[in-house]
């Protein structure tokens, strides 16, 4: 009789053996070329990386083949995302994806072209009927490029399972994509995860720099933990043919030789990709611009790729025995590095404040953490009573002693109760004090409102990963602008899909159609949206929390010609026309772009990384004088429009 195989058996060869049919063989996309400048399921902004990057050394043209038999399925321009790229589907469901090409097969030019004059659109993105283009493997499909949100030639490959899927494709290409090296590790953080929780005495995340090299990593003293705590790694993986960094696929987190979490990064759907914010601390990344994973499953995350879990992976000590933890991190050609650490219960740091009087002022600063208020108090000493005070909106004031105290930095903690928010924080005297500027609550999974003043913040069901204490604040405004200027979240907290602000009319009707809501970014303030709702308010879409305000644009784009002069000849040898075209608030809107020659429209493709507009003549006109015509929008709806006269 056949043995019963262990489920935890079966977990195991999974985790060890990646979930791709080892008898599948692919066509690799780009003969020679088998370095890679990114892999599958790399952290990337706002995302996990959907492919295998392949280098191709600042060049552009190479072919690209077919990786299977199949039929062109899809097809994309677009001045963003892919650019210009090829859908396949294959016999077995499944498809391939080339992006970033500089053009396709003489056929498909011709196909795609006779799209872009019916719709007198450049952008296209078209579904092909099955067998429309119909390919062997291993057949020429197109060339690479740098087109679209590139910034570097190369080819991006995707494959997707039949629901469109993205899949791991570097283990079909392991004999070509050579790879000796191990992760390297190279931070470790403790995260304390519930108000009573510390990490070495202390409410605040504990970053340690590991020992060790060639896969081999220690922590050197034991870390003490009281209550949840969550274990998070900053790692990178390299090729032997690439100096530069990849990403890692697979992990595991073992206490005291029983797994506790695991990732297993071999597939994931498109839709869960900005579960990437709450796979890493989002907070940590957006202030030191380190990604650290989490080796735990934080609330709100949904992600799939994780394999067998215990406790959500949260590190929760029951004794004051010493605990061993191991980590281990695999790439996808199998190549492992291990850290090794101890842990054990330990408690806070002495809550009593010390008597030192050498400073002179008591500095307060709070924020949300985790659904607590966390405020400290630098020079604490001189605090009065040792005591803080909360004034909330309804009730007495709620006194606080300090959890812990640090060399003269004491930490309070004051969990929050939604239905009634601490207004201000304040000493004894009342001489030292902060506000809060928490105005509302908003539940994860509902739809959900919160106004201050003129501003309101709608959030739709789906934009949260978490609850969240909302807080906006009024700061000084620009010059010109129609509005005050708000503070709107916390820049630190990530956001599943977008959230709307907009503004309550406090400007002349006939001014309305030039105003637009601006955020600041770091290179000043930028279009964020514009639209008029029925109630007379302005909205827009924000992916992220910042400042707004309402600020005029009027200002139509910039259009200059580059290679040509109005009234001047076209050299014979010249088969593309070049224009500058720039936008320095609201951007340009790409699907505006419109230009004829002698009245009828021709394709002009536009680059956002140089600010131009390129078209590209199959045939040049007839000899003698022709008048080309283009024009453009922003962002606004501000109009360019230039007229040329051109002598071919």
């Amino acid at each position: 009789m056949a043995k019963r195989i262990s489920p935890l058996f079966l977990i195991f060869c999974y985790f060890l053996f990646p979930a791709y049919d080892p008898g599948e063989s692919y066509h690799y996309p780009i003969e020679g070329n088998y370095a890679l400048s990114g892999t599958f399921g790399e952290l990337r902004p706002n995302h996990f990386h959907s492919g295998i990057d392949i280098k191709t050394y600042n060049k552009t043209g190479y072919k690209i083949y077919a990786t299977d038999e199949g039929y062109l399925y899809r097809v994309k321009l677009s001045p963003y995302s892919y650019g210009k790229a090829l859908y396949l589907r294959h016999p077995d469901g499944r498809f391939s994806v080339y992006g970033h090409l500089s053009g396709f097969i003489p056929e498909i030019e011709a196909f795609v072209q006779e799209r872009q004059i019916k719709n007198e659109q450049f952008e296209q993105e078209i579904y092909l009927e099955k067998n429309r283009f119909s390919f062997k493997k291993g057949e020429v499909i197109g060339y690479s490029g740098n087109s679209g949100s590139s910034f570097g030639p190369h080819l991006h490959f995707e494959l997707r399972d039949p629901s469109e899927r993205i899949i791991n494709a570097l283990p079909y290409f392991k004999p070509l994509v050579k790879d000796e090296v191990k992760p390297i590790l190279r931070k470790i953080a403790f995260e304390p995860l519930a108000p009573h929780s510390r990490v070495n005495g202390k409410y605040e995340k504990l970053l340690l720099s590991p020992s060790g090299k060639d896969g081999e990593y220690t922590l050197t003293n034991p870390i003490l933990l009281q209550g949840k705590v969550g274990l998070e790694y900053a790692a990178i993986d390299k090729l032997s043919a690439a100096s530069n960094p990849c990403g890692i696929n697979y992990a595991r987190l073992y206490l005291d030789e029983k797994l506790l979490f695991s990732l297993v990064l071999d597939v994931f759907d498109f839709d869960e990709s900005h579960n990437i914010n709450m796979h890493i601390d989002y907070a940590h990344y957006k202030e030191k611009g380190e990604r650290l994973q989490k080796a735990y499953i934080d609330e709100g995350n949904h992600f799939s790729a994780y394999g067998q879990v215990r406790n959500k992976g949260i590190l929760e000590l029951s004794d004051d025995k010493l605990h061993n933890l191991r980590l281990e991190l695999k790439d996808s050609h199998g190549n492992t590095s291990v850290l090794h650490a101890q842990v054990q219960r330990g408690n806070s740091l002495k809550s009593a404040l010390s008597t030192s009087t050498k400073s002179k002022a008591v500095a307060l600063e709070a924020s949300v953490k985790r659904n607590v208020l966390v405020i400290e108090a630098q020079n604490a000493p001189l605090l009065e009573n040792g005591m803080l005070y909360c004034e909330r909106k309804f009730g007495k004031p709620v006194s606080l002693t300090a959890a812990y105290e640090d060399k003269g930095l004491a930490t309070f903690l004051f969990p929050l109760d939604e239905g009634n928010y601490p207004e201000y924080i304040r000493d004894a005297s009342g001489r030292h004090s902060l506000q809060t500027h928490l105005k509302g609550h908003v539940a994860a999974g509902r739809n959900g409102l919160v106004e201050f003043q003129e501003v309101q913040a709608f959030f739709p069901h789906d934009a949260l990963f978490q609850a969240l204490h909302l807080a906006i604040a009024e700061v000084p405004a620009p010059a010109g602008a129609f509005s005050k200027a708000y503070q709107i979240g916390d820049e630190h907290i990530p956001l599943r899909e977008s959230f709307w602000v907009s503004f309550q009319q406090s400007w002349p009707e006939e001014l309305a159609e030039h105003l637009v809501i601006a955020k600041l970014s770091p290179k000043g303030w930028r279009y964020s949206g514009n639209k008029l709702g029925e109630d007379g308010r302005l909205y827009s879409k924000s992916g992220d929390f910042g400042i707004f305000c309402v600020m005029p644009d009027s200002t139509a784009p910039q259009l200059k010609a580059v290679n040509f002069q109005d009234g001047g000849t076209i050299p014979a040898t010249t088969y593309s026309l070049h224009l500058r075209l720039e936008d320095s608030f609201s951007g340009i809107d790409s699907k505006s772009i419109r230009a004829t020659l002698d009245g009828v429209w021709v394709p002009f493709e536009y680059n956002f990384k140089t600010d131009q507009i390129s078209s590209r003549m199959q045939k040049r006109p007839e000899k003698g004088r022709h008048v080309l015509e283009v024009e453009a929008r922003d962002g606004a709806g501000n109009l360019v429009k230039q007229r040329y006269e051109l002598l071919f």
